[in-house]
Order: C-alpha cells, then sequence, then structure tokens
C-alpha cells in the first residue's frame, strides 16, 4: 500500500509544469526590484535635471531683467542662436508677465525695439510647437487690443491670415478667435470684410465638430466683432451662420447669451433686417430673457427688443402681443441705471404709437417714468423725459389732463435750469401741449376754469420760461416766446415785466415750428 502511494505521489509530480527553483525566483526578484530602483532614480535624476535648467534660464532671465529689464532681447539672444527651448520658455514668462495697460505698453516697445514682432508671428506657423504658437497669439492679440496703432502693421506682416489658418488646430482655436475678434474690432476700416466669408465656414464647421462651451463663446464673440462695424457687412456673407446664432438663445450659458443677443442687435440696427429676425428666431422666448439673473443678458435682449419695436407698426405690434411691457416694468424698477435707461428708450419706441399709449399707461409705466424724472440719474431722466414729450404729443386731451400733476409739472421744471439744450426744448414742447389741450377742453366744454393754465401759474411756469426767451438757442427761445405771447394775448393776470407786456406779439400758440421733429424714433 505504502509503496502504491508513493508511485501516484512520483507519477503526480511529474506531470506538473516545471518552475523556477526557489533560489532562481529569489535572484529574479532581486532583479526586478533593482530595475524600479534605477527607472526611480533615472526619472527623479532627469527632474532635478530639468529643475536645474529651469532655474539657469531663471536666474538668467533675472540677471538680465536686473541689469536691462528687457526680456525680448533675451529673447533675441537665444533665437540667434536657434535655441528654440529657451525661446519658448522666454516666451512663456513674457506672456505670464502681460497684466496692467501700462506693462503690455512696456513690452510691445522692447519687441519694437528689437524688432521681434515678425519674429513672433512667423512662430505662429510652428504646429509642432503649440505652446509656443500659443503664448505667441497671446501677445500680439494682448498688444494689438491695447495699442490699436499696431493693427495695421500686425496686418501687414500676416497676422490676420496667419490666425486663420491655425483656426482649425483645436490647442489654438481660443487664442486665434480672440486675434482674429481684436483685429476686428479695433480696426477703423472696414478693409477687412472680404475675410468673412471665409471665416463664417470656419465658425460653421468649428461649431459642427466641437461642443466645447469656451470655443462657442470665443466663436460668437469674435462673430460679434464683425456685425458691431459701421456700416453693417452685407447680409448675404454671413447669413449661413444665423441659425448657430438662433440656436445659442438657449443656452445657458451667460456670455453666449450677452454675445447671441447682441449679434441679433446689430443686425436689426438695419431696419430692413428687422422682419427677417422676427421670422427666424425665437423673440418669446428672448422676452422671457427680459427676468434673466445676469444684467448683461437682460442689456443685450433690451437692444434687440428696443430696434424691433423702432420698425413697422406691425413689427411693434408683435411684441406687444408677446408681452414684453411686464418685462420693462421690472426693468424700470431695477438697481442697475443703464438697464433702467434702455427700458425708458424702448419705452420711447413704444409710444411713438398712439394706440399703445393706453396700454403702456395700464402697466403703471407712466407713473414709474414720473418717479425716474423725480430722482434718477441724468441719462436715465433724458430717456424718461422723450416718452414724456411722445406722450403729450400723441395722447387724446383726457388722458393728458389726467396725468398731469402738480408733482409732473414740479419735476418737468427741474430742466430748466440744465444745459442740455434739447430737452430744454422738449419740456417747453411739453408744456405748450399742456396748454393747447387745456385751452380747448376749456372752450369746447365752457368750464369755468382753463385748468391747465391755472395750474402752471400756480407752480410758476411762466416765469421760468420768461426767463428761456433770452436762451441762446434760436429755438429755445422762439418756443418760450410763443408760449409767452399766447398768455399775453389772452390777457391773463401774470405777475411779468413790464418790457415783456410791451413786446407784440409774434406767435400763435398753434402755429407749428419747423424744429426738432422729437417724433421721429430714435
Amino acid at each position: 500500500m505504502s509503496s502504491h502511494f508513493k508511485l501516484k505521489q512520483k507519477q503526480r509530480t511529474q506531470s506538473f509544469k516545471k518552475t523556477m527553483t526557489r533560489e532562481r525566483s529569489v535572484s529574479k526578484r532581486r532583479q526586478f526590484i533593482i530595475q524600479l530602483s534605477k527607472n526611480k532614480k533615472e526619472q527623479n535624476l532627469y527632474r532635478r535635471r530639468q529643475k536645474l535648467q529651469n532655474d539657469f534660464l531663471k536666474s538668467q532671465f533675472e540677471n538680465f531683467e536686473n541689469q536691462n529689464g528687457n526680456i525680448p532681447a533675451l529673447i533675441k539672444l537665444h533665437y540667434q542662436k536657434n535655441d528654440l527651448v529657451s525661446v519658448s520658455n522666454l516666451i512663456k514668462q513674457l506672456e505670464e508677465k502681460l497684466g496692467s495697460v501700462d506693462e503690455i505698453r512696456e513690452i510691445a516697445q522692447q519687441l519694437e525695439e528689437e524688432n521681434l514682432y515678425p519674429y513672433l508671428i512667423s512662430l505662429i506657423e510652428k504646429e509642432s510647437n503649440v505652446v509656443l504658437c500659443s503664448n505667441s497669439l497671446s501677445i500680439l492679440t494682448s498688444i494689438g487690443s491695447t495699442i490699436p496703432k499696431m493693427l495695421p502693421y500686425f496686418i501687414a506682416q500676416g497676422l490676420l491670415e496667419k490666425s486663420i489658418k491655425v483656426l482649425k488646430i483645436a490647442p489654438l482655436q481660443i487664442n486665434s478667435i480672440r486675434c482674429i475678434g481684436h483685429i476686428v474690432s479695433n480696426l477703423e476700416d472696414g478693409n477687412e470684410f472680404f475675410l468673412l466669408k471665409i471665416i463664417v465656414q470656419l465658425f460653421i464647421e468649428i461649431f459642427e465638430e466641437t461642443q466645447k462651451i469656451k470655443i462657442k463663446r470665443e466663436t460668437l464673440w469674435c462673430f460679434s466683432c464683425f456685425l458691431s462695424r459701421r456700416p453693417l457687412p452685407d447680409f448675404d456673407d454671413y447669413k449661413e451662420f444665423l441659425p448657430y446664432v438662433y440656436k445659442s438663445i438657449y443656452e445657458k450659458d451667460e456670455e453666449i447669451l450677452i454675445d447671441t443677443f447682441n449679434i441679433l442687435a446689430s443686425i436689426t440696427t438695419d431696419k430692413e433686417n428687422i422682419q427677417t429676425i422676427i421670422d427666424s428666431a425665437d423673440i418669446s422666448h428672448s422676452i422671457n430673457l427680459l427676468s434673466h439673473k445676469s444684467h448683461g443678458v437682460q442689456s443685450a435682449v433690451v437692444k434687440l427688443i428696443g430696434n424691433i419695436v423702432s420698425g413697422t407698426d406691425e413689427q411693434t405690434d408683435y411684441v406687444i402681443k408677446l408681452s414684453v411691457l411686464p418685462g420693462l416694468v421690472s426693468l424700470l424698477s431695477n438697481e442697475k441705471s443703464f438697464l433702467r435707461r434702455q427700458a425708458c428708450w424702448v419705452c420711447s419706441n413704444i409710444l411713438c404709437q398712439k394706440v399703445h399709449i393706453p396700454t403702456v399707461s395700464d402697466y403703471g409705466i407712466i407713473k414709474l417714468l414720473q418717479d425716474i424724472i423725480k430722482n434718477d440719474f441724468f441719462d436715465v431722466k433724458r430717456e424718461a423725459i422723450f416718452c414724456f414729450s411722445k406722450i403729450f404729443t400723441l395722447s387724446e386731451p383726457g388722458f393728458i389732463l389726467k396725468i398731469t400733476t402738480k408733482k409732473l409739472i414740479k419735476r418737468l421744471m427741474q430742466f430748466f435750469d440744465i444745459e442740455d439744450q434739447q430737452l430744454i426744448y422738449l419740456v417747453l414742447k411739453i408744456f405748450r401741449d399742456y396748454l393747447v389741450v387745456g385751452n380747448d377742453s376749456y372752450q369746447i366744454n365752457n368750464l369755468e376754469e382753463n385748468v391747465s393754465l391755472t395750474l402752471l401759474e400756480e407752480n410758476n411756469v411762466f416765469k421760468k420760461i420768461e426767463k428761456l426767451i433770452s436762451h441762446k438757442n434760436q429755438q429755445i427761445c422762439y418756443l418760450s416766446r410763443q408760449i409767452i405771447d399766447w398768455v399775453i394775448e389772452n390777457q391773463i393776470e401774470i405777475d411779468m415785466s413790464e418790457e415783456m407786456i410791451e413786446q407784440p406779439l409774434s406767435f400763435d400758440i398753434n402755429t407749428p415750428l419747423q424744429i426738432i421733429n422729437t417724433m421721429n424714433k430714435k
């Protein structure tokens, strides 16, 4: 039995695969550990060498800077030795040093003294070193946006063409798009519009190939730079890209929304394009964005809405039916003055249609405009005065008499003491229209009292107007005299100078004056 068991065990042992001996296994493990140690040692040695090289370049740069304060001269020194590694490191340091406007101007002057601009522009084509290309583009873009007079020279050296050429290289897209945008937005002429068709095709490809928000953001910003120029480029040159702009209305990114609506606002400055935008873009969704949390988005949307309501009556009616007025009410009470001013501007364009005045009043907008005239910033008050000028010119007599109160008159009188001659004229015209309406109501309805005349007299409006007769502006002088002559003609008992009363009548209150046509939409 015992011999049989030993035989089976021997057979089983012989059937197994041969393995290394214990001594061999220990030896191999030691060799593996030694190799790992060697690799780690080589990596650490490489890192120390890189650190020493970087420290050497840094110390060389610092010594050179302490002596001359001129990085570009050091770049020139290394590129003449064809040391591209050192040049790349120095350009990276130079790009990081760009900060304030003064620093950019100083570096720009140093680059010009060393005649390095052609070399930097040539580096953009070094596609094998993407970091070097990107840093060179960043430096040139910062200098061009800060010192616009350098842009014609950059263009002559081929910067715009090279930026377009590398536009398809993913790591360079953002800097190349920024470079193109700054070049276009700072040029004084529109000679670069011939490139718009090429760039539009590239932008379409970028939008179709990428989902990165940052690249879309820069692309829309660059496109808005093209359309911010005046005159606008031909619609046919960029219409192929507009479907991507319309889709961007639904994006969540704040900067994309701002640039999208700035693009649409720029397009609608040409009234011939307004209907195209209405038919293609979602105006209802745009109006909803008037309540967006970002003031920048709200401002861009208001620009678009203001341009649309400055179009035809049908286009204005379309926007009114989409419930734009509640959004304007919110903006008129907004904490930001520039949004209140823009909202007043939109209201001014809406009020150019007589039919919308009662609707505007129903939403409490006229009361908000009165509050703005009382205690807001001057530029906001100015837009509100344009609104009241159109209300008093177009409204029904009963409506004018209803909204004109002692408070409103006092608030309007404060504009007689300012230097803005157009506002003085508009306020005078408001008082003249109020007098006409009040006088007609007094005569037609056989009232016992001329309410408008009494209210103006009680607030000493005529004394203020009398002083304006000697105003240096002839238009203000004429309109002031027109009002005073009408008061004298009707033998109103008002405390005026004897010299004024002895003057012959010059005007009739209903005589139209060919002065400023305030009914034109701005």
